[in-house]
């Protein structure tokens, strides 16, 4: 399935001064832009939160690796999504309370 936006930006039918075309790649402010139904997008999120050199940083590092080069409509959906899902940061959450401090017991004096 083709994206209409996308085949008109490449054939120059449209144009939008917020994308270009340069090497056969359609950039968004010098990031690389994913069409919707890009099979790429899961790669990337993956590449760049599950493998062992990531260590599955949690949502902001994620997104924040990945919005340095690429970018696509619905892409901070996408990250939050794939870190909700993410296994291994489900059983390695971390709580953001403090500490429970000793339980003090009262004398009660009569």
């Amino acid at each position: 399935m083709k994206n209409d936006f996308a085949s008109k930006i490449m054939d120059g039918i449209m144009f939008d001064e917020n994308f270009r075309v340069r090497d056969g790649m359609i950039l968004h402010k010098e990031s690389i832009f994913l069409v919707p139904e890009s099979k790429m997008k899961e790669r990337l999120i993956s590449a760049m939160h599950d493998t062992p050199l990531m260590g599955h940083p949690w949502f902001y590092k994620t997104y924040r690796l990945l919005r340095e080069r690429f970018t696509w409509k619905g892409i901070k959906d996408d990250v939050i999504r794939h870190v909700r899902e993410c296994s291994i940061c489900q059983e390695n959450k971390f709580k953001n309370t403090l500490p429970i401090g000793l339980l003090q017991l009262l004398s009660i004096s009569n």
